[in-house]
């Protein structure tokens, strides 16, 4: 499943091109032709239910959401495997209807209230308008993208050295020892302070466990916006998200992971082949 405040990879993708303004979606098809089932297959791999080495998949695991779309992509690819040693990125992505697949999605979105759409005709033939609800949901994700990229570039943050944290952790100068010859404390008073203690371990321990699941889901997420980050370059959707001198460092970091990362990498490998194809 996909983290909280995120949606999969094909409909944040679409979203990416409704208008600031307006919300109305700009999508580039031919771009798209192959951005879409590359961002299926990279929801698959963040969710676990594909591994990928270089430019095959490998491996095939049960999918742990209840998305209908993407579990039958995976029964198709999976389908596919069986007669394929290894099953390559790029036919796999030709495997995944790609108009279907990316209508599948809008008409989701459309369900739930995240797209309007409004039917129109131009010269007797029809075809669908989708605007964004709100029409900024576009902008909060490239703004969420952008700041994954950033902390990446500026790296982890400083940690205290081992010195310096036994140092923090020794007992103060200022506290003075117990006397030799006190007393021992009284068998209830020890046993209530056992009690408090164990009490206070317990208190303590719960807020660890919340903020172990938390850097867990941040981990998630930082993942889901880098894949998410070098289809936006694949797709060519960079410059339009990202203008101007601003925007030039996320361009980069854009470029960068969708020259690294399996699946964008295989989406600019098909859009690139693609209009080789169209230009002969």
């Amino acid at each position: 499943m996909a983290p909280l405040d995120t949606r999969p990879l094909p409909e944040e993708l679409l979203l990416l091109c409704a208008e600031p303004v307006r919300g109305r979606l700009r999508i580039p098809q031919s771009a798209f032709y192959w951005a879409v089932p590359g961002s299926v297959l990279a929801e698959l791999q963040l969710g676990g239910a594909i591994t990928v080495d270089g430019r095959r998949i490998t491996g095939f695991q049960p999918l742990g959401s209840h998305d209908e779309i993407a579990a039958g992509v995976l029964a198709r690819l999976e389908e596919t495997g069986k007669r394929k040693h290894r099953l390559g990125l790029d036919l796999a992505m030709r495997r995944i209807p790609r108009k279907p697949t990316q209508q599948l999605f809008l008409d989701r979105l459309t369900a739930e209230g995240v797209l309007t759409v409004d039917r129109r005709s131009f010269l007797g033939l029809p075809y669908r308008r989708y605007t964004a609800v709100p029409p900024g949901i576009g902008q909060e994700i490239a703004a969420r993208v952008a700041a994954t990229l950033a902390a990446d570039d500026a790296g982890p943050a400083p940690t205290a050295s081992p010195v310096a944290a036994a140092a923090s952790s020794a007992p103060s100068a200022d506290v003075a020892a117990a006397p030799a010859d006190a007393p021992p404390a009284a068998g209830g008073e020890a046993s209530d302070a056992a009690g408090t203690s164990t009490d206070a371990a317990d208190g303590d321990r719960q807020p660890a466990d919340q903020d172990g699941r938390s850097a867990a889901q941040d981990r998630q997420t930082a993942d889901r916006d880098r894949q998410l980050a070098g289809l936006i370059y694949a797709a060519g959707l960079h410059r339009r998200l990202y203008p101007g001198p601003a925007g030039a460092p996320t361009r980069r970091a854009a470029r960068r992971l969708a020259n690294e990362l399996p699946v964008p990498r295989a989406v600019r490998r098909a859009i690139s082949a693609m209009s080789a194809s169209t230009a002969s």
